[in-house]
């Protein structure tokens, strides 16, 4: 029997079920909705990072120095740039740069750089000196995260090496022509990057 001035029991079992069926749908559109916003963010930051590495890589190779360094225990190296083979197992790439910025007494014009995969990240490290010893200072930097791994190719002469300098490429004292670097990113691919570089700053 349904009082008039209620609903009866099963009215309101209805009506509770419809509103949490209604809260339900609503949850699950605001969940999707925020999952899809994370994706775009995500996908933002990814873009803005890449872009950034894209820019160091390229600024520093720019202006790649055709002059051989020191090592901190005095050793001189060999060549000019070395990829994928030399310093640690993290290092994949390291160069003399020549600066125009203006450090004062924050260290020299020519510097060393390295790049490394460390803990799926691309690191930059810049040596305040390309002749270093054991108190030179160094700027670390993050470029890129969830990186899963990195490969390397060198150009000389229309022939590509995997490293540089490579057992063919041995007696070559300068740089490469070109270098493309291609980065597996987690949950995105592979992203390849070349640059193409000058002979070099003679020092």
């Amino acid at each position: 029997m349904k009082n008039q001035k209620g609903f009866t029991l099963v009215e309101l079992l209805v009506a509770i079920g419809i509103t949490g069926l209604i809260g339900t749908l609503s949850l699950s559109g605001l969940n999707t909705s925020l999952n899809i916003n994370k994706k775009t963010l995500d996908r933002s930051d990814l873009i803005s990072e890449l872009q950034l590495t894209d820019r160091v890589l390229k600024r520093d190779l720019l202006h790649a120095l055709t002059r051989n360094s020191r090592l901190s225990e005095g050793k001189r190296l060999k060549h000019p740039l070395y990829g994928e083979v030399l310093l640690s197992q993290e290092v994949f790439l390291a160069f003399s740069i020549h600066s125009s910025i203006d450090y004062q007494d924050q260290g020299g014009s020519i510097r060393w750089v390295e790049y490394l995969k460390s803990d799926n990240q691309i690191v930059r490290n810049e040596y305040f000196f390309a002749d270093r010893t054991e108190e030179t200072k160094v700027l670390s930097s993050v470029l890129l995260n969830n990186v899963d791994s990195v490969e390397l190719s060198f150009t000389n002469q229309d022939q590509s090496y995997l490293s540089w300098p490579s057992q063919i490429t041995e007696g070559i004292k300068g740089l490469p022509q070109m270098v493309e670097v291609t980065l597996k990113i987690k949950s995105y691919g592979d992203v390849s990057m070349s640059y193409l570089l000058t002979e070099g700053f003679q020092v």
